[in-house]
Parts: structure tokens; C-alpha cells; sequence
């Protein structure tokens, strides 16, 4: 389950660009959505089981469930899927270099 949790989003995207690239756009978007949704399940299934069995942190559950909480905000604020999108991709990129400059700050202090 851990090798096809770890190779499914890089042949889902290999899968598409080789579709894409034979005028099938469409149908390449449609299996590359239908493989990454794929993927989401399995590693949603995955942190269930780490999380029963526990080995997995509630803290790591968390921060996988924190982009679908920023979604569901934004979309809820906007009421159109594609400025939730947006709002999302941004305000994930905030926290991203938000989380970068605090480890990196808290790694020259050590």
C-alpha cells in the first residue's frame, strides 16, 4: 500500500502530460483527477489506520485535513468553487513561507 501511495500522483501526472500531449486534454484531465482523487483515498485510509493503530499523531492528521478546512471557508465566504480554489492555493502559500521562515529562524538560534 506504501510503494502505491508513493507512486500513484507522479504516473497519475506522467499518465496525463503523455494524454495531453495527444490532443486529449479532456481525457486527460478526467484520469489524472480520477487517479490524484485515487491517491487522496489512499493516503486518507492510511492515516485512519496509523491514526487506530497509533502510530500516527493526531498534530500530522491535522495538517493534512487543514487545506479542506481553508477550502471549505473560502468557498463558503465566496459561494463559487474557483475563488475558493484561489483564496486556498494562497492562503496555503502564506502558511508555507510562514512555516519556512519560523524553522529557519528557530534553526539559527540553536
Amino acid at each position: 500500500m506504501k510503494l502505491l501511495r508513493t507512486f500513484i500522483i507522479p504516473i497519475a501526472l506522467v499518465f496525463a502530460l503523455a494524454l495531453a500531449l495527444t490532443n486529449q486534454g479532456l481525457i486527460a484531465m478526467i484520469i489524472a483527477f480520477a487517479l490524484l482523487g485515487g491517491a487522496l483515498l489512499i493516503a486518507l485510509a492510511s492515516g485512519v489506520k496509523g491514526l487506530i493503530g497509533g502510530q500516527t499523531d493526531v498534530k500530522s492528521i491535522a495538517a493534512f485535513a487543514v487545506p479542506f478546512v481553508v477550502f471549505g471557508g473560502s468557498f463558503v465566504a465566496t459561494g463559487t468553487g474557483q475563488e475558493a480554489g484561489v483564496i486556498t492555493l494562497v492562503v496555503m502559500m502564506i502558511f508555507m513561507v510562514v512555516g519556512v521562515t519560523l524553522t529557519t529562524v528557530r534553526g539559527v538560534f540553536r
